[in-house]
């Protein structure tokens, strides 16, 4: 028979437990609600940020055509992620590719003429590439604060979006840790909600992404933006 120390006392040992046990899933998760990332770059960072752009459109230029003469880039006019296909194909346009198009998916689409004028389209493509940089916000690695929201985003209220619009997703979201590890380039394979949809038509793909946002304008520190919905 127990007396009622003994009993008071593992009452008091199974309640520690179980505030251990909460305390310790708590501590290896991200926050349950993270503020709003805080993304701060300077002027000096961006001007090489936008530089790294040019050269990396340069690089596919000289890989097909050694001796091309670069032309200079005398200023960037810098484009978020919505903005910029239009802006690229308009530039094309002007550059003399009359049927350039920008696509709802963010691609651009055009003609770039016969073979023997090859070289004369991909520097006009490098000009209108190069000239008009993703901001440096939209092409640098995420920091902490960014990764804590966007693991909440994805495992809350993007995923909640995507199964409102009809499509069920299984719940093999990573733990916080392994998608910490992803976001920062360590190994971990790459998870959002989107991964774990069946196949759909690009057009399918499209129209739930435009209700569905995979990167909200928060995730770049842009406060209270268009997100799920909004669009």
């Amino acid at each position: 028979m127990q007396n009622g120390y003994q009993a008071g006392w593992r009452q008091h040992v199974s309640a520690a437990l179980v505030i251990l046990v909460v305390g310790l899933g708590v501590s290896g998760c991200a926050p349950a609600e993270p503020p709003p990332p805080t993304v701060s770059i300077s002027e000096a960072e961006a001007q090489q940020n936008y530089d790294e752009q040019a050269e990396g459109q340069w690089e596919a230029v000289v890989a097909k055509y050694p001796e091309a003469q670069r032309p200079d880039i005398e200023s960037y006019s810098p484009a978020s992620p919505n903005e910029r296909p239009e802006q690229l194909a308009d530039c094309l346009r002007q550059a003399g590719y009359p049927d350039a198009e920008a696509f709802p998916d963010g691609s651009v689409g055009v003609s770039p003429g016969p073979d023997d004028q090859e070289l004369l389209y991909l520097i006009s493509s490098y000009t209108c590439y190069a000239s008009i940089p993703f901001e440096a916000v939209y092409n640098t690695p995420p920091n902490d604060s960014q990764i804590e929201w966007l693991y909440h985003y994805f495992t809350r209220e993007l995923a909640d979006c995507i199964d409102s619009q009809g499509y069920a997703i299984p719940n093999n979201a990573p733990s916080f840790s392994q998608f910490r590890e992803a976001m920062t380039g360590n190994g971990s394979e790459y998870w959002s909600p989107y991964v774990e949809l069946p196949t759909l038509t690009p057009a399918e793909t499209q129209t739930l992404r435009d209700v569905c946002v995979e990167y909200p304008d928060e995730y770049y520190g842009r406060g209270t933006a268009a997100r799920i919905g909004d669009i």
